[in-house]
Parts: C-alpha cells; sequence; structure tokens
C-alpha cells in the first residue's frame, strides 16, 4: 500500500535528524598501516573460510561476539606487527581505530530501503604488553558505549552537518564533489586504521539452497586504508575477506595464525597469482 512505500522510500537520515543533539567531537588522526603499494591499483583479496561452529566456539572463549571477536583480532595483529615495530614517532603515537559499520534502521525502527547505515568506532591506545583477552574486553566495551541510541543521533547529525550546511546547498556540484571528498579523507579515512563490515547471516530462497556453496563479501581498500576486512556468513561458513592495497601479508599471516591457534577451523583462498 502507499504507506508502507512511503516508509520503504523514507530518508531516515533526514527524518531522525535533531538539532539540538550535542554533536559528536572531532576524531584524532589515527594510525596508519603502511606498505609497499600493488602496481596499477591492485587489490589483493586473501579469505579464511571457516566452519561457523568452531569460530563460535573460539569467541566464546573470550565471551564475545564474532563480530567483536574478529575486530579484536585486527586490532591486536595491527599492534603486534605494525604499531610496535613503527619508526615513525608521529605515526607510532596515534592510536588504532577499527570503524565498523552497523545497520541502525532497528534503532530507530525504520523501514527504509535506502541506505541507512551509521558507523560506530572503537579507538585503542594500547601497551606494549597488551593480550588479547585485554583487547576483547576494550571491543566490548566501546561497542556497548557506541551502540546506544544517543550515541548514534550525534553520530547521525555529524553526518548531516554539510548537507544541512546552507553555504554548500549554493556551491556548484564540481565544488560540493571537491568538498566532499576532502571532507571524506579528513573526518572518514583519515580518522580510521581499519574497517571490518560483517554482512552477517546471508539467507537465499528454499530452492537456491542447493546451488550456492558459500557468499563472498568485500570492502575496497585506499591509499589511506591500505587493508580492511569483511565477514559474510552461510551454510555453517564464515568468509573472512581482507582486501589489501599493499604487498605485504603480515597482517593477515598474523590473524590467520591466532585463528588457529583458538581453534578455529579453516582453509585460505587468495588472488595472489592475477595480482
Amino acid at each position: 500500500d502507499f504507506e508502507r512505500l512511503l516508509d520503504e522510500d523514507q530518508d531516515s537520515f533526514a527524518y531522525n535528524y535533531q538539532k539540538d543533539v550535542k554533536q559528536k567531537s572531532q576524531e584524532s588522526k589515527a594510525f596508519k598501516v603502511t606498505g609497499k603499494m600493488h602496481k596499477a591499483d591492485w587489490t589483493t583479496a586473501i579469505q579464511a573460510i571457516m566452519n561457523l561452529d568452531s569460530l563460535k566456539l573460539a569467541a566464546k572463549k573470550y565471551n564475545a561476539t564474532i563480530t567483536e571477536y574478529i575486530g579484536a583480532l585486527l586490532i591486536y595483529s595491527i599492534h603486534l606487527e605494525y604499531k610496535l615495530k613503527e619508526k615513525n614517532k608521529k605515526n607510532k603515537n596515534r592510536p588504532i581505530r577499527l570503524f565498523v559499520p552497523v545497520n541502525v534502521r532497528k534503532y530507530f525502527k525504520s523501514k527504509t530501503l535506502r541506505n541507512f547505515v551509521l558507523f560506530i568506532r572503537t579507538t585503542s591506545n594500547l601497551k606494549d604488553d597488551v593480550t588479547l583477552q585485554d583487547v576483547v574486553n576494550h571491543v566490548k566495551e566501546t561497542f556497548k558505549e557506541e551502540i546506544s541510541k544517543d550515541q548514534m543521533l550525534a553520530r547521525l547529525k555529524t553526518n548531516m552537518k554539510l548537507e544541512k550546511n546552507v553555504f554548500v546547498r549554493f556551491v556548484p556540484l564540481f565544488l560540493k564533489v571537491l568538498i566532499i571528498r576532502a571532507v571524506y579523507k579528513f573526518i572518514g579515512t583519515g580518522s580510521n586504521t581499519i574497517s571490518l563490515s560483517n554482512l552477517g547471516v546471508v539467507e537465499t530462497p528454499s530452492e537456491m539452497v542447493q546451488y550456492v556453496e558459500r557468499f563472498d563479501f568485500s570492502n575496497g581498500a585506499t591509499i589511506e586504508s591500505p587493508v580492511n576486512a569483511s565477514i559474510a556468513t552461510y551454510n555453517n561458513q564464515v568468509v573472512l575477506t581482507f582486501s589489501s592495497r599493499i604487498i605485504e601479508r603480515v597482517l593477515q599471516k598474523r590473524v590467520i595464525k591466532l585463528l588457529i591457534e583458538d581453534g578455529v577451523s579453516l582453509y585460505v583462498e587468495t588472488n595472489d597469482l592475477e595480482v
């Protein structure tokens, strides 16, 4: 009916925008993973195809969800493989920041079919002798704080700030593109170390089940965030995909090593021969 179509077409960012909400404070620059870039903008895809049951057991050891556990593995591995070895003092002193997109429809009771995703961030200033359990505890605590309605409204207001700017509304399109790119680099990739997107459990019509082995889902990688990760779950398989613009694979190897040490059953695929 007409009401349902209206709900599905709603711009939920604009609908839930509240002028009086306190805006999120500007975040500092994050620690950067660096390395030798692939030629011609190639992107390496390295995938860990994991058994869901064994991954659940591993996460349960830390009393964490799969997203919290994988997120902590990424932060901990960056700490071990990059932060502790960093020679650039300016970069070394910056926090490792994990960037996680969240579907916020259920928090705002939205039925929109348009994009309605906000982002939560964990900012980690880790001691040299930090343990994986310490990192998991920190990620869990931060997720709980960031996922609250108040924090989401503040993040939404920050995202809408540019759109609500009267000056920007009257700027020519080519200038808007330049402005948006600059803002994205500064408050987007500039303030993040790595992103993790979890698509969750993918469902298909029952008629398709016998024809689908698994689902792969990958993020892009940029110069600012040269390695990113994503997860998709289907048919008792969890596919963790690393997209990388850099040749070095120490981060991916460390995460996979930690997964195996925690008893996760997996095998690895990569497009190395293409790259």
